[in-house]
């Protein structure tokens, strides 16, 4: 079983592992970004390290795992408590790396004066508690930060899809299919948050010993096939434009290269669920401690980047050569980790633990 205990809830550590892989590849993606800005290599480095769409798949795993514990563990699904438990999850964390931000970007001007900080803290001056509390749309200080406020606004309404789930999952597709056709992404990418739903919602259906009953089971590797072509869909435009009436077209459906590995991300997810080798693969030790710190890794390695190419590539000169490249990559990655650590056992996980507290408090005083 590739699962462990969490407070007597079964979680699966191999999506866990799944989502520190995404994460690596939203590290190298912003790592090129930062190496060869502008230069075609970078299209054709991205279509491996592509880290755009792995958000795709950060939204849907989402969905999946949000949803698990009451569609499939069949817990109650308790609003106050679920959103606690969203907000301390998500908040300090991402709050303690907007603040790291701010001050790094003010550092980096070498002549911030009392002003400076006063305008952006207390005045409204780049609105950094706007950004810093998840409700700003437009992000100043910590770029990656959009796609946690698509992560914490949509899951704040997933729970009423959950209860349609429970009630009919036909009813759940039917909109999910009119969220994909008539609305599209533009509304918080929740159909990504959707998808994962409704893989959550066949969950019993997709375990390796009932799949293969099913009557998609024999296409299985064709639509896995199909998912890892399209998945850089984004890159063949920039690479190969496809002309006008390709604009066109993601105009007329609201539809984007984002709905296209939505698509993909969930059929990736239920690759992972009905493969018993796959899951194996991703149980591994290395694995495991890269989804534990996922989130810190995707909180902190900007501010690593930045310190590298900002600070030390200047003294050591412009990037030459393979030697150098894997210099940056060493320094990139071990700063990383060590921010993420740090990140993980000082703030990420003491606030997990005090949402479960204040969460038991508030059971414990209803009863």
């Amino acid at each position: 079983m590739n699962t462990t205990s969490d407070n007597g809830q079964k979680r699966l550590i191999y999506l866990e592992s799944a989502r520190g892989i995404a994460a690596l590849m939203v590290v190298a993606m912003h790592f090129g970004d930062r190496l060869w800005n502008g230069q075609t290599k970078l299209k054709y480095y991205e279509m491996f390290a592509n880290g755009h769409d792995a958000v795709s798949f950060f939204f849907v795993l989402s969905g999946f795992v949000l949803s698990y514990k009451y569609i499939v563990l069949k817990h109650p699904l308790k609003l106050q408590e679920y959103y606690i438990s969203r907000v301390f999850r998500l908040l300090p964390a991402y709050f303690v790396a907007v603040l790291a931000s701010a001050l790094y970007t003010l550092h980096w001007k070498h002549q911030t004066s009392l002003n400076d900080l006063l305008d952006v803290f207390l005045g409204r001056k780049g609105n950094f508690w706007e950004e810093a509390i998840l409700i700003k749309p437009v992000h100043d200080f910590y770029f990656p930060g959009w796609t946690l406020t698509i992560e914490f606004l949509a899951s704040l309404m997933l729970p009423f899809f959950m209860v349609v789930a429970m009630k009919n999952r036909k009813l759940l597709s039917a909109l999910l299919l009119v969220w994909v056709f008539v609305i599209g992404e533009n509304f918080l990418f929740l159909q990504h948050f959707l998808l994962g739903l409704l893989i959550c919602s066949y969950f019993n259906e997709l375990q390796p010993t009932t799949f293969q009953h099913q009557t998609w089971y024999k296409f299985r590797y064709l639509l896995l096939l199909v998912a890892i072509l399209l998945w850089p869909l984004r890159y063949y435009a920039q690479l190969v434009p496809f002309g006008s009436w390709y604009g066109s077209l993601c105009a007329f459906t609201h539809w984007s290269e984002y709905t296209v590995t939505a698509f993909c991300s969930a059929l990736f997810l239920t690759t992972i669920l009905f493969s018993l080798k796959t899951q194996a693969f991703l149980s591994r030790g290395i694995f495991v401690f890269l989804g534990k710190i996922s989130f810190s890794i995707y909180l902190t390695h900007i501010l690593a980047i930045a310190w590298v190419f900002d600070s030390l590539i200047p003294d050591w000169g412009a990037a030459n050569g393979t030697l150098k490249n894997i210099e940056y990559v060493t320094w990139v990655g071990g700063l990383t980790l060590v921010y993420s650590l740090i990140m993980y056992h000082a703030i990420e996980k003491p606030s997990i633990a005090l949402g479960k507290r204040i969460n038991a408090r508030l059971s414990a005083g209803k009863e």
